[in-house]
């Protein structure tokens, strides 16, 4: 197995994590880790990529809302993936889709953002179910793509690069 030495193979990631849902958001990471062994996890202004854990403690639309305020205010640039937490005791609880609200009152740059809704217990964790593995696995996807999307100074320095190397060309050409 190869090892990612190299600062470009990996993701680079900042969790927003309440204290009172700590546990589940790192059995969540953990999880997450296994499926994107290139994901690493550091600080706000190294990361590429936000995991905001957001838990409904009173209305999905109002603490999704004060979620998406957050996001907007502290990390704009950032790709975010937001990670809605509904407690239950029940493994096939039906909740609301989340996305819908996230669409609904954010529509500035929705490929900057992903919207996941996930089961979990104060006492056990995260739910095994499906829904907390398919919103592990579309994270996971997410990530992959997030790696290999390119910043705007990333695209700009490329475009330099090519310019200066098409320079000489022309040069050439015209003796």
């Amino acid at each position: 197995m190869a090892l990612n030495i190299f600062k470009g193979n990996k993701i680079r990631c900042f969790e927003v994590v309440p204290d009172n849902i700590k546990p589940s958001c790192e059995q969540f990471t953990n999880d997450l880790k296994k499926q994107r062994k290139s994901m690493e996890i550091t600080d706000k202004a190294d990361c590429k990529a936000v995991l905001f854990y957001q838990p409904i403690v009173s209305r999905a639309g109002t603490d999704i809302e004060g979620a998406l305020q957050k996001i907007s205010n502290e990390y704009e640039e950032k790709y975010v993936a937001l990670v809605v937490l509904h407690h239950t005791f029940d493994p096939e609880c039906i909740v609301p889709d989340s996305k819908r609200a996230v669409n609904i009152q954010n529509n500035e740059k929705p490929e900057k953002r992903l919207v996941v809704d996930c089961l979990f217990h104060e006492d056990s964790g995260l739910l095994k179910c499906r829904m907390n593995n398919e919103a592990k696995k579309e994270v996971a996807k997410w990530l992959r793509e997030v790696k290999h999307k390119r910043n705007k100074k990333q695209q700009k320095d490329t475009k330099q690069k090519k310019d200066k190397k098409k320079q000489p060309d022309e040069e050439q050409k015209k003796r």
